[in-house]
């Protein structure tokens, strides 16, 4: 999803809605759900209705665009920061 916002950002962030409706609009709410119901199945004790939108927050074209095109960071930090903050999340891995 990160790599596929930062290769279409011009056209992400011109799709963005004005602030009133940013976490209203139906393709939002749709993202935000199936995130909620995989953080369910990942932490079921957790408050996942929450803990959506900050997961969500870092797949934002314009933060990605500020990240990358006015900070210089590479797409590849963001991603291992991305990994890294759902890995935090989720918890560890199950032993095996």
């Amino acid at each position: 999803m990160l790599r596929r916002t930062s290769e279409e950002l011009e056209l992400q962030l011109a799709a963005e809605p004005e602030a009133g409706r940013r976490f209203t609009s139906p393709p939002r709410r749709v993202l935000r759900h199936h995130v909620t119901l995989l953080l369910r199945e990942a932490v079921p004790d957790a408050d996942c209705e929450v803990l959506a939108h900050p997961l969500m927050a870092q797949l934002d074209p314009a933060l990605i665009h500020h990240l990358i095109r006015q900070c210089g960071m590479p797409l590849e930090r963001l991603e291992a920061a991305w990994l890294d903050l759902v890995d935090r999340v989720t918890g560890p891995p199950p032993v095996r």
